[in-house]
């Protein structure tokens, strides 16, 4: 089949090793729409217009082939002679898949040996799919254990933020789908095994519940993607969020540069495979390492939509430095606490983040680093959103670090008219900390120092909202 200069279609081509039927029939199908293979990639197959025909297709898998040799072994280019002297033209191969075509539709394929049929399919499958299969278990397994250990360190913060669960999400089905991977195998040699020793075929299909998982598998992910990057997008710079979004594809891309510049010049299999991955790694960390300094020469990273202003503060006699102040409302005050402060250069900021789980709001008022500053405020009010998470704050906020001497002592309910209340001391001081909690949400409230019975009035009457 002449290569045609017409047009060329791109089409989104997923298929198992152990199903090839199913990509003869689509090849047939396309034979006859007039379109044929002219490229293979990772996710998406090249095709070329041509003059419809009807051809048979068979796919067929040999152990010595490779992404990496330079050319094809002697005994691959006897597999090749074989095929064409059975009437079989070879049309195209990616790693150890080879398609071969017969313009006679009714042609038996060559490979007529089921038992050896079935056992250069475990011997491919063994080289190069079921290892790269369990190296993407323990990754993906690795990155989940991370997770589960971020959330570890402070479960609020961690389900504070949809990017986290959404992170968890991904990796969880990611991890779970390269875990089908060597299940479904063994189900599949089972199930040949059994085939052959009836005078049977190998299986070359997938049963239909795995089409399906695999479509529901794919649409699940992409949404997830998607959703990620749009809140991804709400929290960094633009630059620093397409840096990260094309760093796969300029990894990929060099990757198959590597192989085919290597290829050119003859360089044996293992020659090619070891500075192939040895270049990735040097491209990936000189990758990161330009992130890291844009991000610290230009400040890519942050994208914060919130107004604020800039000023320079005198830190010593020779040393200045930048600070950001904002003028966000917040519920209760320094003021309302303490009265009138003279002082122009207070902070106050309010974040607020929402997800599945729980409603974060976090509230606090700063002064500039000096001596003899004026008093600060710090508190944030978490609405749980289940029982069970409710419990999990609740359980994190009344928590004392081991290495430190703070005590939590219980208050009377009816001071903050909570369902439970607790303030916290060191070494028998209290320290102006109070973890109020009540029957819809939960508010840790940091002071300068002991709330005062005025202050805890005006607590109750600027905080009583969130009761409601």
């Amino acid at each position: 089949m002449k290569q045609s200069k017409q047009e060329k279609v791109r089409k989104i081509m997923s298929f198992h090793t152990v199903g090839n039927k199913e990509l003869e029939t689509k090849l047939e199908k396309w034979a006859r729409e007039g379109l044929f293979v002219e490229k293979i990639g990772t996710t998406f197959w090249t095709l070329y217009r041509a003059e419809p025909k009807k051809l048979k297709f068979t796919v067929t898998y040999f152990p010595e082939a490779s992404l990496f040799n330079p050319v094809a072994t002697d005994n691959q280019q006897t597999y090749f002679q074989y095929a064409k002297e059975s009437g079989w033209d070879f049309v195209i191969e990616q790693n150890q898949m080879q398609i071969f075509s017969n313009e006679d539709e009714y042609a038996v394929p060559f490979e007529t040996d089921e038992k050896e049929k079935y056992e250069n399919l475990k011997k491919c499958m063994r080289k190069i799919s079921m290892p790269f299969a369990v190296i993407s278990i323990f990754i993906w397994g690795f990155c989940l254990v991370m997770q589960y250990r971020l959330y570890q360190v402070n479960p609020v913060e961690y389900l504070s933020h949809t990017t986290n669960i959404l992170t968890a999400a991904l990796l969880f089905i990611a991890f779970v789908g390269e875990l089908c991977k060597p299940i479904h195998y063994m189900i599949w040699c089972k199930r040949s095994e059994k085939a052959i020793a009836t005078g049977g075929e190998c299986v070359d299909t997938r049963p239909a519940f795995l089409k399906v998982m695999d479509i529901v598998f794919l649409i699940v992910i992409m949404c997830i993607v998607v959703a990620l990057y749009l809140e991804i997008a709400k929290m960094y710079h633009f630059l620093y969020i397409l840096l990260i979004a094309i760093h796969i594809p300029i990894i990929a891309l060099f990757f198959r540069f590597s192989i085919g510049f290597l290829k050119k010049r003859k360089k044996s299999a293992k020659l090619n495979m070891i500075l192939s991955f040895a270049g990735v790694m040097v491209v990936n960390f000189a990758y990161f390492a330009l992130i890291l300094f844009l991000v610290l020469e230009f400040g890519i990273l942050q994208s914060d939509n919130k107004p604020y202003e800039t000023i320079q503060w005198q830190m010593t006699p020779t040393q200045t430095r930048e600070y950001e102040i904002y003028r966000d409302e917040i519920p209760l005050t320094c003021e309302d606490l303490y009265g009138q402060i003279p002082y122009a250069y207070y902070s106050t900021e309010h974040n607020r983040s929402s997800t599945l789980f729980l409603s974060r709001s976090e509230y606090t008022q700063r002064a500039m680093p000096q001596k003899n500053s004026p008093p600060h405020l710090e508190y944030e009010v978490v609405i749980p959103k289940f029982d069970f998470v409710y419990h999990i704050v609740l359980e994190q906020y009344k928590k004392l670090e081991e290495w430190s001497n703070e005590k939590r002592q219980v208050l009377d309910n009816s001071i903050f008219n909570t369902v439970e209340a607790y303030e916290f001391s060191y070494d028998g001081q209290s320290i102006g900390k109070y973890l109020l909690v009540y029957p819809t949400h939960i508010i840790l409230l940091n002071l300068e120092d002991a709330a005062t019975v005025e202050q805890i009035a005006t607590i109750n009457e600027k905080l009583e909202p969130f009761q409601n």
